[in-house]
């Protein structure tokens, strides 16, 4: 029987050619709408969670003293609630029956952990942190680390979809960062998506899909720290609050 031997240029191109195939497709989100909110009550633009009831269509976004209400579907805005008011590096515990701490996990090396999502059918905490900044996989039985992954700063959300084992990570530098979970102990990233700058907090409408983010434009910093703003951090305009909307 004769032997024939591909040239090794074809040799490696027929392999790139396997693992390009194995690879999973990105997402492709961008952004589909804009939909502006108008100022706050008082003057303050404060902003943060997101929270989407797929199965009444609705979409509910914190904006100062109060909640907007969107329709999931048209993006229109179709009311308003009120809401009220908000520390280690770790994972704590919570037995919900007796109101107690049962334990607590340390979460390195991420710092500052603001953003928390699970995989409930394979036990899988999904913990994002500001400082450093890293997304953190453990057991849910065990706190045992599995994986850590770079992110960028500022992160506030953390979403994970069972359906497609996607994992959406939002944050203030302004990017989507969406991981796959290639199994229980695997995270790979897929795309990181630009967004705007400070649009950290997100929601999820498993129905479509779609992303909700909330951002307002900011003021410049002020020269020197002040009373009210010992931090001397930039301050939301009034009146620039809008949500973005991301899709396939």
């Amino acid at each position: 029987m004769k032997k024939f031997l591909l040239p090794l240029p074809l040799v490696c191109f027929a392999l790139l050619g396997a693992v390009v195939l194995a690879s999973p497709a990105a997402p492709g989100y961008h952004l589909i709408k804009k939909v502006p909110l108008g100022a706050a009550p008082g003057g303050g633009e404060y902003f943060d969670y997101v929270t989407v009831d797929s199965a009444s269509r609705r979409v509910y976004l914190s904006h100062g003293a109060k909640v907007k209400v969107l329709d999931a579907d048209n993006f229109s805005v179709v009311g308003a609630i009120y809401d009220d008011n908000e520390e280690k590096n770790d994972a704590a515990v919570v037995d919900t029956h007796a109101f107690k701490i049962k334990a607590r996990w340390p979460l390195a090396p991420a710092g500052g952990p603001v953003a928390m999502a699970m995989d409930r059918e394979h036990r899988r905490l999904f913990s994002s942190a500001r400082d450093p900044q890293f997304l953190v996989m453990t057991d849910a039985d065990n706190g045992k680390v599995i994986q850590s992954l770079p992110i960028s700063a500022g992160v506030d959300g953390s979403i994970f979809e069972p359906e497609t084992g996607l994992l959406y990570v939002s944050t203030r530098e302004g990017n989507i960062h969406i991981f796959y979970e290639d199994s229980p102990n695997k995270l790979t990233e897929a795309e990181t998506v630009k967004t705007e700058s400070g649009a950290k907090t997100m929601g999820f409408d498993p129905k479509t899909h779609n992303l909700f983010l909330t951002i307002a434009d900011f003021g410049p910093a002020p020269p020197v720290p002040t009373k009210e703003n010992p931090e001397a951090e930039r301050k939301p305009i009034p009146g620039t609050f809008r949500v973005l909307i991301y899709g396939r």
